[in-house]
């Protein structure tokens, strides 16, 4: 069984939430690091012979994990065990590939919104000026929910990303593109988990720069 939540509204990931808090704790939770292993765990048990409940998240990038991810889809499906995939950046073309695999499926994708401001954010981002970069992120946090900011980031990471790949010239190289994608989708995954907030994720985030 497949439990999707995509997207990034707060308030339709909170009601989204509320509809598996009785699974918690999660018995296993997997990343893209992971991908081999979740196959094995469609047909795992507990010690006494129970379902499992998996958390899965940041299973969409790089391209060959995410190739990986939608081919076990159909497994997953027909699994007693329960996947809980979590992933507040995927597209609408990838969710519709997801969605008729899940038995119940929750869409918090917001329509995108052009803000000045944030674009002004995401290229101290871009060029890595870590202290411009924390000191607009200090003037705005109030202002915009962290989810939006880190929608933002996540936008121009991936425009970033794309560029590296293609060799064109970027303040990252290939691993460390990697690193940033993984640390902000768990960013967003780990607040709405209530493990941190999305503000102090992102100031651990900038720190990086």
């Amino acid at each position: 069984m497949i439990y999707c939540i995509v997207g990034t509204d707060k308030e339709k990931r909170r009601i989204a939430r509320e509809g598996y808090e009785h699974y918690l704790p999660f018995t296993d939770e997997i990343t893209k690091d992971d991908i081999e292993r979740l196959e094995l765990l469609k047909d795992e048990t507990s010690l006494f012979g129970d379902q499992i409940v998996v958390h899965c998240g940041g299973m969409l990038e790089p391209a060959s994990v995410k190739q990986k991810f939608l081919e076990l889809l159909p497994s997953l499906q027909a699994s007693k065990n329960i996947f809980i995939v979590d992933e507040p950046f995927c597209d609408t073309l990838t969710f519709k590939k997801i969605a008729p695999f899940a038995t119940v499926v929750h869409n918090a994708i917001e329509e995108k919104k052009k803000d000045n401001t944030l674009f002004k954010f995401a290229d101290y981002y871009e060029v890595r000026d870590k202290k411009n970069a924390w000191i607009f992120f200090q003037s705005i946090k109030g202002e915009y929910e962290g989810e939006q900011i880190l929608g933002i980031l996540w936008w121009k990471h991936k425009t970033i990303w794309e560029a590296t790949l293609h060799k064109k010239a970027t303040r990252f190289n290939k691993v460390e593109c990697e690193d940033f994608a993984r640390s902000i989708v768990y960013a967003f995954i780990n607040a709405h988990k209530g493990i941190t907030t999305t503000e102090d994720e992102i100031e651990k985030l900038l720190l990086k720069l």
